[in-house]
């Protein structure tokens, strides 16, 4: 082939990652789609109501992860595991917007052997920035933050829609525990627990 100014050279179409097959079943495409999920309360030993502003998707960078991010409102975030709730008063709010947590990679799938519908579920190991309500900052990036640890593993059967997990949360940064355990359910569903 030549190549002259008259010519035209149509570009090869780039390729998209298409996300794992599990983290498929529990993402959407559709703007503010939300997980049905619910934090098991130890000192009233029920489940508690589904926890809103969760809004999974696949992770930009590694598509065997989903992530817990806001990308339909500029400099917004999401309840991450009631994060926002239960650091409220370390927050000074209990508005996701303020606190601005977006983690691109949060859940791992790893598949039975012999049935990738069923398998092991991985929260990955890491610091999740969490910032406070200051009055006096104009920017995200002038405001004050802390830092939780997150870490932990559970189960998912996509015959079922559901990931059952135990979260680990290091509380250290604001005088807590170093490890505090808490039980979530994850489904594509409404359930009655």
């Amino acid at each position: 082939m030549s190549c002259s100014k008259d010519s035209t050279v149509t570009p090869e179409p780039e390729s998209v990652a298409k996300p794992y097959n599990a983290v498929a079943a529990f993402t959407s495409t559709d703007a503010y789609f939300e997980l049905y999920i619910y934090r098991f309360d130890d000192a009233t030993q029920t489940w508690g109501k589904r926890i809103r502003a969760h809004y999974p998707t696949v992770s930009l960078t590694d598509t065997t992860y989903m992530g817990f991010t806001n990308p339909y409102v500029t400099d917004s975030g999401v309840n991450l595991f009631q994060m926002v709730t239960l650091y409220s008063d370390k927050i000074g709010s209990t508005n996701i917007k303020t606190a601005g947590i977006n983690v691109d990679q949060v859940l791992q799938f790893l598949p039975n052997e012999n049935n990738d519908k069923i398998g092991k579920v991985t929260v990955k190991e890491q610091q999740v920035k969490i910032y406070k309500k200051t009055e006096s900052a104009e920017e995200r990036k002038d405001m004050e933050f802390f830092e939780i640890g997150i870490s932990g593993s559970g189960t998912y059967d996509l015959n079922e829609g559901v990931i059952d997990l135990e979260v680990n949360f290091n509380e250290s940064a604001i005088g807590g525990a170093n490890k505090v355990t808490r039980k979530y359910k994850l489904s594509t569903k409404a359930l009655e627990l």
